[in-house]
């Protein structure tokens, strides 16, 4: 027998210092902080100050190699455009660990966010130098997303089911994976744009807050507030620093959706296209009597022809003759879907009441 892998998604995950952070810290404040609390010789000092965090205003890059893998690949050339371009971390806290905010529900904007651009759309590429310890790059006409939706844009992912005993993936049971098995778990980031086939791209992980998008630059952060984004919607430029990068280009666009918009409707075929000539007899005459007439094959036939506006106008006369015959079924159906009977089954099955699926209609 083949064992099935089993994949779990979590919208946020902390560990650490950052998953001490409670709500409540002002927008205004710099940095935020979490208790402290010392015990010396049995009893707790006064006056101990909390400890502050450090956050975006504070990174300046981290190690390429927690960077798992890129899709599309690095100097893919033929990638396809009906998904999004990903990249994946092994440290599956990173994308939140400098958050400068406590977690709302299951949602928290992570400190970094994945972006690509068109070579169009690149004002200016700066590389990483001695001097410089970030590359910038500056877009122009670029459409990024809403940072305010941009919690949506990163997950967590566990591989396999929770350890025994635990049944679900609440904090002691990731806790304990963290510690024992981490490399069950990795992080994603996804970029919320739709590729064009045969497009040159380059992919950027870049600072999500201000904090983050100045101290990248080498500019002094002291004065962008703690929450501020990197940009704002429908911004026409920005100079973002980026923490890793990659390149790809797009093929032919050949997948299911594209092919089906090429499909037209043909309405300029003569009558005669949509007719066909049948035999027909009447049943139980022997030898059959035989009759040759002309059928059109309505069902064929694209709407907007007049054929299919006489067959719209038959079904709406005879509708309410139809629902007149419809008996109410049970106590909670007053009316009744008018469908073939097998269907009928089926769309009954999903409201409320009780009802023998077994008996035919």
């Amino acid at each position: 027998m083949t064992d099935t892998a089993t994949y779990s998604f979590l919208s946020v995950l902390r560990r650490g210092l950052a998953a001490l952070i409670t709500p409540g810290e002002a927008a205004t404040d710099v940095r935020v902080a979490v208790p402290l609390s010392l015990s010396v010789g049995g009893s707790a000092p006064t006056g101990m100050p909390a400890l502050a965090l450090r956050g975006p205003g504070d990174i300046i890059g981290f190690d390429a190699t927690a960077v798992r893998r890129t899709w599309p690949a690095a100097g893919a050339d033929a990638a396809e455009t009906n998904y999004f371009p990903l990249v994946e971390f092994a440290d599956a806290d990173l994308p939140w660990r400098y958050t400068p905010d406590a977690t709302g529900g299951d949602r928290l904007a992570p400190w970094i966010f994945l972006i690509v651009a068109e070579e169009g759309e690149i004002g200016s590429l700066v590389p990483a130098a001695r001097d410089r310890q970030l590359g910038a790059v500056t877009l122009n006409n670029a459409p990024l997303p809403d940072l305010s939706q941009s919690w949506a844009w990163a997950h967590a992912q566990v591989l396999s089911a929770p350890d025994a005993p635990a049944t679900d993936f609440d904090s002691p049971a990731i806790a304990a994976i963290c510690k024992q098995h981490p490399e069950r778990l990795s992080a994603r980031l996804l970029c919320p744009r739709q590729l064009n086939p045969l497009t040159s791209y380059q992919a950027f992980v870049v600072p999500a807050f201000e904090r983050g998008r100045l101290a990248g630059l080498g500019d002094a952060p002291s004065g962008a507030a703690r929450l501020a984004p990197a940009w704002q919607p429908g911004q026409p430029s920005v100079t973002l620093p980026f923490y890793f990068t990659w390149s790809f280009r797009t093929g032919e666009a050949g997948d299911f959706a594209s092919l089906a918009a090429k499909l037209q409707p043909i309405s300029d075929l003569p009558d005669e296209a949509w007719k066909r000539k049948i035999a027909i007899s009447p049943p139980g005459v022997d030898p059959p009597n035989w009759q040759v007439v002309d059928r059109t094959r309505v069902h064929h036939r694209p709407c907007g022809t007049h054929q299919c506006g006489r067959q719209s106008a038959r079904a709406t006369a005879l509708r309410p003759l139809a629902r007149r015959q419809i008996k109410p079924i049970g106590r909670f159906f007053s009316h009744a879907p008018v469908v073939p009977p097998a269907q009928r089954r089926s769309a009954l099955s999903g409201r409320r009441g009780t009802r023998d699926h077994n008996r035919s209609n």
